[in-house]
């Protein structure tokens, strides 16, 4: 592949905390291939570490959850952003590829420019929109805001050269709705192994706290409040329990916020800002237990939870729903499942784990076992740059 023409991204995210963004870049780096990302302003409240000279990081002047802005505002206001902005650095970079992250899918054709001078277009499901939106905001599929999501899906996927999604259960869906399966290649979310080592003890005997860790997306589907009902469930058993939850501030952690002071456990509950992906680790390495307290619906039982596979990384036992896509990859002897929403069973996994050193010992053990069966960084390494090359 031809690194002298530096390659262009688009994603409507903070690039700094986007994980899989930041794989995909890393895997440039490791080629010495230039890139330039072009993206929101930065959200979180650390500022990030990147000495890397071949990658340019380039922002609109905006912010994902504009407080005063809805998403079909901000989306409008964004894809203009992005439109003008991108053209600007096509013709100072005359890129070959530039790769677009969705959401939205249509943000493909900000890149219309390029694309009429021959560059060549990628667009990267991380999420199929249509069923993701029916999680987050709970719409029936025969609405008529579903079907137009869907419509504009279909439209951008014609547009692009090439369609990269995140796992199989996606591509199914994708194909399902008419995609030809040669278009679709699956690149899943897999932890830097640069970043997400494993811990060096399996237990927390030194310190006095028993963390329980959730980083990312703070939104109901998460099942955050399980948890908190679950801690409080817990609270005179186990006093020195801790819920961490690392991410953006938002209306559903205020929600959060007022359900412990009202269960009597705020003292137990640590709201942490959100963090570039660089310092995640760090805080998994002081954590005791890794948590995924998903609800299931049409989206959340077939996405793959990328935050699990870095438990396992890093050496977490982890506590999760029982839903579709978890117990596809790994078995009742690598997760502690219990029935989604159910607090009372989650509380009595912790207890579980708790009292039993040795089982969680083993259930780091057969995670990363199990894990490193379907996941290889290399191969999704040069699957990647074999597309890129195929791009001509």
């Amino acid at each position: 592949m031809d690194t002298k023409q530096r390659i262009g991204m688009i994603v409507h995210q903070d690039y700094y905390v986007d994980g899989r963004v930041r794989n995909y870049v890393s895997h440039l780096s490791q080629i010495k291939q230039g890139v330039d990302i072009l993206c929101v302003r930065r959200r979180s409240d650390q500022a990030p570490v990147d000495d890397d000279l071949n990658v340019r990081v380039v922002t609109i002047p905006i912010s994902r959850y504009q407080k005063r802005m809805n998403y079909a505002g901000e989306y409008f206001l964004a894809f203009w952003l992005y439109f003008f902005r991108i053209t600007v650095l096509f013709f100072q970079n005359k890129y070959r590829v530039i790769h677009v992250h969705n959401m939205p899918d249509f943000l493909i054709f900000a890149a219309l420019i390029p694309k009429l001078f021959g560059t060549r277009l990628i667009l990267d499901i991380h999420d199929p929109m249509p069923e993701f939106y029916q999680s987050k905001f709970g719409a029936k599929e025969n609405s008529f805001i579903v079907k137009f999501i869907k419509i504009q899906e279909k439209l951008s996927i014609k547009f692009a050269n090439a369609v990269i999604t995140a796992n199989e259960n996606f591509k199914e869906q994708l194909i399902q709705r008419g995609v030809p399966p040669s278009k679709i290649i699956v690149l899943p979310n897999v932890p830097n192994p640069k970043l997400f080592q494993p811990k060096k003890k399996l237990d927390q005997s030194d310190s006095e706290k028993i963390i329980l860790i959730y980083p990312g997306t703070i939104a109901p589907r998460y099942g955050l409040h399980v948890v908190i009902q679950a801690i409080a469930i817990l609270k005179e058993e186990v006093p020195n329990l801790t819920l961490q939850i690392v991410g953006s501030s938002n209306e559903y952690l205020t929600e959060l916020e007022c359900l412990s002071e009202s269960l009597g456990v705020r003292r137990m509950i640590d709201f942490h800002p959100a963090v570039p992906i660089d310092q995640i680790p760090a805080l998994m390495q002081q954590a005791t237990i890794g948590i995924y307290p998903a609800i299931p619906d049409s989206h959340m039982e077939i996405a793959t939870p990328t935050k699990v596979q870095e438990f396992v990384a890093v050496g977490l036992p982890v506590i999760a729903s029982r839903i579709k896509v978890l117990t596809q990859q790994f078995s009742d002897n690598a997760i502690l499942y219990f029935p989604p929403g159910d607090a009372e069973l989650f509380a009595k996994q912790i207890k579980l784990l708790i009292n039993n050193p040795s089982l969680a010992e083993n259930m780091v053990v057969t995670a990363r076992s199990e894990w490193k069966k379907f996941r290889d960084w290399d191969c999704e390494e040069k699957k990647y740059l074999k597309l890129l090359s195929s791009l001509k």
